[in-house]
């Protein structure tokens, strides 16, 4: 087995989410147009923006206009307690190829910076994990297609909010038929959308389907630490 990759098909664009590759480092996704990144730094509470030339990482999704774009400290945490699912969120953008880059831990998951961010109660938010991978084991998205309508999950952003989310659809998705522009809408209701891969695995080539798990706000619980000094 190999590491889970991420590809999505659509045209000459291809897209196949926790795929098996060849090591952790070459797991990626070809995007479709240029845009920013939604990561908010603490020490400027700027939003960082990708560079413009020739080399600008490309973006999946349709761009939000400025004055309707909405940003918020990106998510740090993922629990999924209906598989124990306890894993650290990167953020995660694209490199020099216009490629997704996955995290090389395959316990780590990544949300798609240059997308929706969660919390912001608009767009889909997508986080990507791996499956498996070769020489690394079971990935933090292993069990992802037993995760059950109703069940809860939870996303924890720099600021310590806790938010909430109760899972509205499970499904398996040919990699030819992904709909990315639905999956990576930053418009709309807000979405959470998890993606990993499932199906018949070829090797040298990787799963055959994703695994997409959507899931809808149910609350949010500010969970940020408190003074513990004592009067």
């Amino acid at each position: 087995m190999g590491i889970s990759a991420l590809a999505l098909v659509v045209s000459s664009v291809w897209f196949a989410v926790a795929g098996l590759g060849s090591s952790p480092s070459q797991d990626s996704a070809q995007l479709e147009s240029a845009g920013q990144s939604r990561v908010v730094t603490n020490e400027s509470n700027t939003t960082q923006q990708s560079a413009r030339g020739k080399s600008v990482p490309e973006r999946i999704g349709e761009v939000v206009p400025a004055v309707e774009a909405v940003t918020a400290p990106s998510p740090i945490a993922l629990e999924i307690p209906a598989i124990d699912v306890d894993a650290v969120v990167i953020p995660v953008g694209v490199d020099s190829e216009q490629q997704v880059v996955i995290p090389e831990d395959i316990s780590q998951v990544g949300w798609y910076r240059f997308g929706a961010t969660p919390g912001t109660g608009i767009g889909s938010s997508v986080i990507v994990g791996h499956r498996d991978g070769r020489n690394y084991g079971i990935g933090a998205f292993y069990d992802l297609g037993r995760v059950g309508i109703g069940d809860p999950i939870s996303v924890t952003n720099e600021a310590g909010t806790e938010m909430t989310y109760q899972v509205t659809g499970v499904e398996s998705i040919k990699k030819s038929k992904l709909p990315f522009r639905e999956l990576f809408r930053e418009t709309g209701e807000e979405t959470l959308t998890l993606i990993s891969c499932i199906g018949y695995f070829e090797p040298g080539v990787g799963y055959d389907a994703n695994i997409i798990v959507s899931a809808i706000p149910h609350s949010s619980v500010n969970n940020s630490p408190i003074d513990s000094q004592k009067s």
